[in-house]
């Protein structure tokens, strides 16, 4: 079965995450690891000022990532492109490290509002503490979620998104209400399942919602001209 073929929109925040291939995990010790953080962080936010693509929320794991990006000129597939080529040229050099880097191209799926992107961010965050690395998604330091409960990251350029801008009046409230929301218990077997499935089939929504962005992606698709249409 051929893989659904990737929707380029600008109405919706994405959440995309990409494998290192045979899930390796490429550093061996700190200092392999922080080298290998500067340089995806630094790749991320350079690929993302080039193509317009705005920052919300980023996790980096060991052998995978994911962020939750905003595309207002479409071009995800261009910025992540950019983004994953720069991170493998640079990590193999500064390591003397050769062959493939990334597993297969990325995957994606386009956020519908309210408890499908909450559920998102609650799950990248959680990462860490699901593969057992730390007992709190705050103490994790590959993780943006430092900049929305503490005001403080340097790793990426960081822009705070709707969600948080809604907890509160003030910083210091959104701050307490993301806390309360995203450092609670690990998240049910089943949310985490339809995540991973949604990073799949591309959208991650209510039947209404899966409905209109594929209405909405059929209609542009059909005004477009045949090399235009994203690649799958």
């Amino acid at each position: 079965m051929s893989r659904p073929r990737r929707i380029e929109q600008a109405d919706h925040p994405i959440h995309v995450c990409t494998r290192i291939n045979n899930k390796e995990i490429v550093f061996v010790d700190f200092k392999s690891q922080k080298a290998y953080a500067k340089i995806f962080f630094k790749a991320l936010t350079e690929g993302c000022s080039k193509h317009d693509v705005t920052i919300a929320h980023c996790v980096l794991m060991g052998s995978h990532y994911h962020i939750i990006v905003y595309t207002p000129y479409m071009n995800l597939s261009l910025c992540m492109q950019w983004v994953n080529s720069r991170v493998a040229e640079r990590f193999n050099k500064a390591t003397n490290r050769t062959g493939h880097f990334w597993g297969a191209r990325f995957h994606s799926s386009i956020l519908d509002s309210d408890e499908y992107y909450v559920n998102s961010v609650r799950y990248i965050y959680m990462n860490p503490v699901m593969a057992g690395i730390v007992d709190s998604p705050e103490k994790y330091e590959g993780s943006s979620i430092s900049f929305y409960a503490f005001g403080r990251w340097g790793w990426a350029t960081i822009t705070p998104d709707g969600f948080f801008m809604s907890l509160g009046l003030t910083d210091e409230e959104r701050r307490r209400a993301f806390i309360q929301i995203t450092m609670g218990a690990l998240m049910e077997n089943e949310k985490t399942e339809e995540i991973k499935q949604a990073l799949r089939r591309r959208i991650y929504g209510s039947d209404e919602f899966v409905e209109k962005v594929l209405k909405k992606y059929e209609e542009s698709k059909a005004s477009m001209p045949p090399d235009s249409v994203s690649k799958p």
